[in-house]
């Protein structure tokens, strides 16, 4: 799953990652969309970005981590 988000004039994309321990976060530079931050996951299966009271938050869905599907999923404050 990718997510498009803006701040600010700055455009983001996340994408989650079910096969890796570590989701990405790329930003725009002008020509093409650069790696920014690599965040711990599991099993990401989809990034949602909201707005609430003026402040920008990105909410990942984690989704397995052998043997479990009993995660937790993760809002981070963007």
């Amino acid at each position: 799953d990718w997510e498009h988000f803006v701040i600010d004039g700055i455009h983001y994309l996340t994408v989650a990652n079910s096969r890796s321990s570590n989701s990405e976060v790329f930003n725009w530079n002008g020509t093409q969309f650069v790696s920014l931050q690599l965040i711990a996951t599991k099993g990401a299966h989809a990034w949602e970005h909201f707005v609430m009271d003026g402040t920008h938050y990105l909410a990942v869905a984690n989704h397995y981590d052998n043997p479990t599907y009993s995660l937790n999923s993760e809002v981070f404050k963007w």
